[in-house]
């Protein structure tokens, strides 16, 4: 005769439910797909920064009329189509590199107008935007060809009214403590020495990066006076426009 107290232990132990045994499989898939996104987020930046990279030796060694988005892909290293995948056109890259040129330019401005003396004279704040500005080749460059990439093509407007509107408001910030070290400046005019240095950069790009076709006629001793020393020549002006306006104080 069968035991009933074996029998429904049994039957006890049949009818209870098993617990679930823990499962890694969720949680270990969400940190796989974190690591994934942070693999494609890196070499996303790092893609962007190789193009960023390759555009700077780019702008500086080829003429601007021949500068291509798939120059820039060949310069980068990196397969046709990444420039265009990240920066849209030639000028959205052109418009990202004089932000971050003219960035890193008014920054070293600023530290070393506070950390420099509390007083400068127009003559030695004409040096100090020379200084700041003479190893820069490249935003130089830049600015010179702003003016005919803004004019390629008219979908960029957003882009370049950003670019400016960015511009304008830097340039205000720094031209003010320019202003608190230079006395004679009135309110505003540190916008505009800064405006006229950028000017003047444009304007002595081919000093500051001279043209092969330029450099028989430039190391001829009879035609040097057509192409003064760039570094000097800034210096001269920003002196003379600053002294000016210091005067009509």
């Amino acid at each position: 005769m069968n035991n009933p107290g074996k029998m429904n232990g049994r039957a006890r132990a049949e009818t209870v439910p098993l617990r679930p045994t823990k499962s890694y499989d969720a949680p270990m898939g969400k940190l796989i797909d974190r690591q994934r996104r942070e693999r494609a987020r890196t070499d996303r930046l790092n893609r962007q920064s190789a193009i960023l990279e390759g555009a700077r030796k780019a702008v500086l060694s080829q003429p601007p009329g021949e500068l291509t988005l798939e120059a820039l892909d060949r310069a980068a290293g990196l397969r046709q189509g990444a420039a265009s995948m990240y920066f849209g056109s030639l000028e959205g890259l052109i418009f990202r590199l004089l932000r971050e040129e003219t960035s890193a330019w008014l920054d070293e401005l600023e530290s070393r107008l506070q950390a420099g003396p509390a007083r400068l004279s127009p003559t030695d704040l004409a040096g100090l935007l020379t200084e700041t500005l003479k190893e820069r080749r490249l935003l130089c460059r830049l600015v010179a060809v702003l003016a005919s990439m803004a004019d390629r093509r008219t979908t960029e407007m957003d882009r370049i009214l950003d670019l400016e509107t960015w511009r304008l408001a830097r340039f205000q910030e720094a031209g003010s403590l320019a202003e608190s070290r230079c006395p004679g400046l009135h309110p505003g005019d540190g916008l505009v020495i800064l405006r006229r240095t950028m000017l003047l950069a444009g304007a002595l790009e081919p000093l500051f990066n001279p043209p092969s076709g330029l450099l028989l006629a430039m190391n001829d001793r009879t035609l040097s006076p057509l192409y003064p020393d760039p570094e000097e020549e800034l210096r001269t002006l920003l002196s003379s426009i600053l002294g000016a306006m210091c005067r009509g104080s």
